[in-house]
């Protein structure tokens, strides 16, 4: 069963997706739903916030 509390919201995509204790990609109070988002976040000393979508990509992507 999925509690409210383990479904978060990318901030950096939007997209809704379902965490776990041990789920890696956190910085701070923020959750992130992929590591491309972590790294747009400014995880993994990335500091490149401009993430934007491209022609041709899928909406999923980000």
């Amino acid at each position: 069963m999925i509690n409210e509390s383990d479904v978060k919201k990318c901030p950096i995509c939007g997209r809704l997706f379902i965490s776990n204790p041990s789920w890696m990609y956190k910085r701070g109070s923020k959750w992130y739903c992929r590591y491309n988002c972590y790294r747009a976040g400014g995880g993994d000393n990335w500091k490149d916030t401009n993430l934007t979508k491209r022609e041709g990509d899928n909406e999923n992507d980000y």
